[in-house]
């Protein structure tokens, strides 16, 4: 597995896509994936709804498969 850091945006929508009803998007967030050469991104995991007064940050991930 190779992460993904440069490409946040494509992260947020490959796990948007996985796990929202069509046409839901993360807000303000950052992401990081994980990609392979035979299938592209195959997981991803997005930080959002960040509240540092409370100390709190959501993660949402998704995957194609099972990663061991």
């Amino acid at each position: 597995m190779t992460p993904v850091f440069d490409f946040p945006d494509a992260v947020k929508a490959f796990v948007a896509a996985g796990i929202f009803t069509p046409g839901r998007q993360f807000g303000p967030s950052t992401a990081i994936g994980f990609a392979n050469a035979d299938e592209g991104l195959v997981a991803g995991f997005v930080y959002h709804n960040f509240e540092p007064d409370a100390g709190v940050v959501e993660v949402s991930g998704y995957s194609t498969r099972r990663i061991g």
